[in-house]
């Protein structure tokens, strides 16, 4: 009886080492945005437009960012924005994920930002440089609060877009 459990324990945990090897999950790819938000844009307000489209993973690997984890499979890029219509475009891995935040600028007096989302949705523009459609699943506008762009200014800038933005937003 003891020779029966010594070979069903070796069998278990046989079992065992060959799912957790054989099952263990990829870790998933990630691009993060990091929006560094100066003068004029800080004081002034406006508004900030993050086109994201996903790339191929290998693609995504050859890209050259601020940081990167040991492994490889989060990114990191840094932007900074004045003008108070900013446009920046994200690329991140198909088979991953991303995220963006926006900070007030290092040097930035004072170092205070305010911002809300009022626009997701996605696009099809032309390229103005190679005259190809471009698909932007995941488009966002995010309004920076300041004393000459209120929120009503961001919300008509993103209205402009309206036509070739699918607009996911409420209209509130």
């Amino acid at each position: 009886m003891s020779l029966y459990r010594v070979v069903c324990a070796v069998f278990m945990a046989t079992c065992s080492l060959l799912t957790a090897t054989g099952c263990a999950k990829q870790p998933t790819l990630s691009s993060r945005l990091i929006v560094s938000v100066d003068a004029p844009m800080l004081e002034k307000g406006g508004a900030v437009i993050v086109l994201a489209r996903p790339i191929p993973d290998r693609q995504w690997r050859h890209l050259e960012s601020a940081t990167s984890s040991d492994a490889g499979d989060e990114k990191q890029f840094q932007v900074t924005v004045a003008s108070p219509a900013s446009i920046i475009e994200l690329h991140y891995p198909e088979t991953g994920t991303y995220s963006f935040k926006l900070r007030p600028a290092a040097r930035a007096k004072p170092p205070f930002l305010q911002s809300r989302r009022v626009l997701i949705g996605q696009a099809d523009l032309t390229d103005p440089q190679t005259k190809h459609q471009v698909h932007w699943p995941s488009m966002s506008v995010v309004h920076v609060s300041g004393n000459t762009y209120p929120e009503g200014w961001a919300r008509i800038l993103a209205s402009t877009f309206d036509v070739p933005f699918g607009s996911d937003a409420p209209d509130t």
